[in-house]
């Protein structure tokens, strides 16, 4: 019966599939981010979007890490988006480590952290935002993408 089983593969190269993740979720992504949707002053908009690429890239890698425990087909992929991250440069890794560990409260919360997590961020930053609407619409973005992320890879299996 075994030799009726077909050998499953990713459709693209672990290779490709990393740089299209961190290129759709990371690259792309980042750009379509606006600064003032989150009321973000200008002053304020480099230290913004460098924390949204150091998050974003926490987030593929978040994603690839459950993906891979999960199943050993997206071990390589994981290497390879680890090697684009530039890791295991040890400063590298510790921002990378840190973002990580801070999406993990917002991804699978014990409570309500949308609030106090998108304020906590947005207050790394130096801005203060204290409507709840925009800190709402702030931490779901980030759900999203990580929900976005996981489909992606549950497609890339053939």
């Amino acid at each position: 019966m075994g030799w009726f089983t077909r050998k499953r593969r990713l459709k693209v190269s672990a290779i490709k599939l990393a740089e299209l993740l961190h290129q759709i979720f990371v690259e792309e992504s980042e750009q379509n981010v606006d600064p003032n949707s989150y009321n973000v002053p200008e002053a304020h908009f480099d230290k913004f979007r460098t924390k949204i690429f150091l998050y974003r890239s926490a987030l593929v890698l978040t994603a690839l890490v459950k993906k891979s425990s999960e199943d050993s087909i997206f071990q390589p992929t994981l290497a390879e988006y680890e090697h684009i991250l530039g890791l295991p440069d040890a400063k590298k890794w510790d921002d990378v480590r840190a973002a990580m560990s801070d999406l993990a409260v917002i991804l699978t919360p014990t409570e309500n952290p949308n609030l106090t997590w998108s304020r906590n961020w947005l207050m790394d930053i130096g801005h203060d935002e204290t409507n709840p609407i925009t800190l709402t619409v702030f931490s779901v973005c980030w759900m999203d993408q990580y929900i976005a992320a996981n489909k992606s890879l549950s497609h890339m299996i053939e």
